[in-house]
């Protein structure tokens, strides 16, 4: 159980470290996002390291916060348009 933790711990740092999302964390380490989710939010964190955990959760609202605005420029930069009209990047 010891090495899962610090395997959380490494995971938790790197994404709190490079204020990263879940898919760079998961991209960083070779793991599905939905791993990477469930080991950030997991209680075993939480109750171990709660400093630790409680950094993550502001890095988590803060980019819940600014997803929106992500997918909308990377929407624009994918497909180069806004509303059907052509724009240039």
């Amino acid at each position: 159980m010891e090495r899962v933790l610090s395997w959380v711990e490494k995971i938790a740092t790197y994404y709190v470290e490079n204020n990263s999302t879940i898919r760079r964390t998961a991209e960083e380490f070779d793991l599905a996002k939905t791993y990477v989710w469930e080991l950030l939010m997991c209680d075993e964190l939480a109750s171990t390291n709660p400093e630790l955990f409680n950094q993550v959760d502001i890095v988590r609202k803060r980019n819940i916060s600014e997803r929106c605005s992500r997918g909308g420029v990377a929407k624009l930069l994918k497909y180069g348009r806004v509303e059907g009209k052509r724009t240039n990047i």
